[in-house]
C-alpha cells in the first residue's frame, strides 16, 4: 500500500505455495518480514514459511532456514537491551555496538536506536555518547572542518573567524582580508586599502589594482578606471590629478593618456613658474618681483627688499637686480623707487631709505648721502 498514491502493488512476484499470515516491519533495517504457510517467495525456494523483503533492493530472501515445523502465525522484532551509548546490531544474536567518537545515540523508544553524527561545529571524543548533549559546541575561534563525525574542533583558518560558540568559522566578507588564525571577532577582517580590492570572501590578502585603476575608498571589492585626468603612481595605489599628489607644482602633460602612471602623465612645473592647482595643463609664470629657481614649485619666491625684477618668469635670485645708491624697494617689487627728501641710500642694496642723521639734511630725492648743515645751523 503506497500512502502517497493510495494504491496497492505486489512485492515482486510475492509468495507461492501457500498464504501470508503475519507481517512486521523493521524500519531501521528497511526490511519487511513475512510469515505464514508458503514454500517460496519471489522465486526463491527453501523459504519454509518465513521470508524477508528488502525495501532498498526490492528482493526476497530466506530468513535463516525458515520454520520447518509448522506455519508462522505471528512475528515481532526482538532487539537486545543495549546499554546507554550502544545500539543493537543483530537481533538474531542480541549484540550491541557502541557509537563511535563523533557520534551520539538517537533513541526512538522501545530500544529502537541508531548512531547519528554530531552536528556540524560540535564534536566529542568519547565512545558510548548517549545523548546529543554530549556533542560539545566548538568554542569561539574554532569550528569543524568536515560536515559530520567530528571528534575535535579546529582553529579557524586565516580569512575566517568564529565569534559565537557552535556557529563555526565564518568567512571575512568581500573587500576585507585577514591573516589571523583562530580569530574570535569580525574585527580581524581588515578593509582593503584604497588602491586594492578583494571580490571574494574568506581571503588572506587584497589584490593591487592595475595601473590606471583604483578603488574610491577602503574596503573596495572591484577596481574601476581612474576619473578623467587622474592617474596612479604605481599599481595598487589611488588615483591622483597631476597637481594633487604633491599639493601642486605639477601639470598634466600634453601626451597624458588614460592608464599611464602618474609620473609619465604628469610633469614638474619648470623653473620660473609655479602652480597650486590640482589639475592644470600649464603652470603660471612668476610675476614681476618674483622668481622660481627650482622645478615643481607651488609658489614663487620674492626678490629681497632693495632689489627688483620687472620681467615675468625669472628663474634665479640673480635676476633680482640691485636698486643701487639712493634707491630702494620693498620685497617682491618689480621696480625700484628713489629715496624721498630727508632720507638717503648709501649702499648698492638699500632695503629702506634711512633718515638723515642729526645736523644733516636732504633737500633732494635719490640722495646717497645727506648734506651737512651750514655753520650756525642745526637739525634734529
Amino acid at each position: 500500500w503506497n500512502i502517497a498514491s493510495s494504491t496497492i502493488s505486489a512485492l515482486g512476484s510475492s509468495v507461492a505455495g501457500g498464504s501470508v499470515i503475519a507481517l512486521t516491519l523493521d524500519a531501521a533495517r528497511g526490511t519487511l518480514y513475512v510469515g505464514g504457510s508458503f514454500a517460496s517467495a519471489g522465486g526463491v525456494s527453501g523459504i519454509n514459511n518465513l521470508a524477508q523483503w528488502n525495501i532498498a533492493s526490492s528482493t526476497w530472501s530466506a530468513v535463516g532456514g525458515g520454520v520447518s515445523y509448522g506455519r508462522v502465525n505471528a512475528l515481532a522484532i526482538r532487539r537486545p537491551a543495549c546499554a546507554a551509548g550502544d545500539v543493537p546490531t543483530d537481533a538474531s544474536t542480541a549484540t550491541c555496538t557502541p557509537c563511535l567518537p563523533g557520534e551520539y545515540v538517537k533513541d526512538y523508544g522501545g530500544n529502537g536506536r541508531e548512531c547519528l553524527s554530531c552536528p556540524k561545529n560540535t564534536a566529542n571524543t568519547a565512545t558510548l555518547s548517549a545523548t546529543l548533549a554530549q556533542c560539545a559546541a566548538c568554542a569561539p575561534g574554532t569550528g569543524t572542518i568536515a560536515a559530520a563525525f567530528n571528534t575535535t574542533c579546529a582553529q579557524c583558518t586565516a580569512g575566517t573567524y568564529a565569534d559565537v560558540a557552535g556557529e563555526g568559522c565564518k568567512a571575512c566578507p568581500a573587500g576585507t582580508s585577514s591573516t589571523a588564525v583562530g580569530a574570535t571577532a569580525a574585527s580581524v577582517c581588515t578593509p582593503c586599502a584604497t588602491g586594492t580590492s578583494q571580490p571574494l570572501t574568506g581571503k588572506t590578502s587584497c589584490d593591487p589594482c592595475a595601473l590606471g585603476t583604483s578603488t574610491s575608498s577602503p574596503g573596495g571589492t572591484i577596481c574601476v578606471a581612474c576619473p578623467a585626468n587622474a592617474f596612479t603612481p604605481q599599481a595598487g595605489e589611488q588615483c591622483y590629478a597631476c597637481g594633487a599628489l604633491q599639493g601642486g607644482g605639477w601639470y598634466r602633460a600634453a601626451t597624458a593618456a588614460a592608464g599611464q602612471t602618474w609620473g609619465v602623465a604628469c610633469a614638474k612645473c619648470p623653473k620660473g613658474t609655479a602652480s597650486t592647482a590640482s589639475d592644470t595643463t600649464a603652470c603660471d609664470d612668476c610675476g614681476a618681483g618674483q622668481y622660481a629657481d627650482a622645478t615643481a614649485m607651488t609658489e614663487c619666491k620674492s626678490c629681497p627688499a632693495g632689489t627688483a625684477v620687472a620681467a615675468n618668469g625669472s628663474v634665479a635670485l640673480t635676476d633680482c637686480v640691485s636698486c643701487g645708491t639712493g634707491r630702494t624697494s620693498a620685497a617682491g617689487s618689480g621696480a625700484c623707487s628713489d629715496c624721498p627728501t630727508g632720507t638717503f641710500g648709501g649702499a648698492a642694496v638699500n632695503p629702506i631709505c634711512a633718515p638723515c642723521p642729526a645736523n644733516t639734511f636732504g633737500d633732494e630725492t635719490k640722495m646717497q648721502a645727506c648734506k651737512a648743515c651750514p655753520p650756525g645751523a642745526a637739525s634734529p
